[in-house]
């Protein structure tokens, strides 16, 4: 009984130990099975995703659009005439002015402010992703609310004014948006607007634009615009805290099955 006991758990202990060898041997293709099927994305999470990129791609629009304008371009600065501007909520009581800057490593863009005094104004420069970078003015900026500003990338090589307060940009470009009360006197308004200058400090490569399926607000980007987000993401950095899990939510996005593709329609969950 003794010998027969023996043999018969030396024989369980083998195949334990057979079905150990086996398990062992595949765990690593079962984990990997396991980490390769996706996330399921919400409907919750899809709509925020679709938002996000939107932002990002409306901006890129908005780029496209300015820079092809008549007496438009990059490093230029486009003076609105009084009483015009296509925003969608336009003030009729500022002189408006706008210029897109684009600099590389190289380069840089003098911006000059006009020492303005009993009026309301400000110079707004706003990153690639609409994400504000800083208002010129005399309530946000006491110590220099005019004069020389240096727009550049950081550790440029660009030969910058000693006189210019530097203003380093996240990216290669930013647009700025400007306005000088008028204050019922308009042409010293308008003087004032057309005092605003920008030079360039050497010659900036300028990067086209991220390429987007182009729309327009009564008829939204659709799902096609999860098709660029690797080009848009590259374009320029999204400095927001939670960038980082935003865009890894959208390339989650990209790869789930969504609705068929509609020209001209924008996607909706439900």
């Amino acid at each position: 009984m003794r010998r027969g006991f023996t043999t018969e758990v030396v024989m369980l202990k083998k195949a334990r130990l057979g079905t150990l060898l086996v398990t062992s041997a595949l765990l690593p293709a079962m984990l990997f099975a396991q980490s390769a099927v996706p996330h399921k994305p919400t409907d919750g999470e899809l709509r925020d995703a679709y938002v996000y990129i939107l932002g990002r791609a409306l901006v890129i629009r908005q780029e496209l659009n300015d820079v092809k304008d008549k007496g438009a371009g990059y490093n230029v600065i486009k003076y609105n005439p009084l009483g015009s501007a296509d925003f969608v909520n336009p003030n009729f009581d500022v002189a408006y002015l706008e210029a897109w800057f684009a600099v590389d490593k190289d380069s840089a863009n003098i911006l000059e402010v006009p020492e303005i005094d009993g009026r309301y104004y400000t110079a707004q420069i706003l990153d690639e992703w609409a994400e504000v970078i800083v208002n010129i003015n005399e309530r946000t900026m006491a110590s220099k609310p005019y004069g020389k500003f240096a727009l550049a990338l950081p550790r440029s090589t660009a030969k910058i004014p000693h006189d210019a307060t530097p203003i380093y940009l996240r990216s290669p470009k930013a647009k700025m948006l400007a306005r000088v009360e008028l204050k019922g006197e308009s042409a010293a308004a308008e003087k004032l607007q057309k005092a605003f200058k920008v030079t360039t400090v050497g010659k900036a490569t300028v990067q086209p634009p991220a390429k987007i399926t182009m729309f327009d607000n009564k008829e939204l980007a659709g799902v096609e615009i999860f098709d660029h987000v690797d080009r848009i993401f590259a374009s320029a950095i999204d400095v927001a805290p939670n960038a980082s899990s935003m865009q890894e939510a959208v390339r989650r996005s990209r790869i789930m099955p969504l609705p068929a593709r509609r020209p001209g329609r924008t996607w909706q969950s439900g």
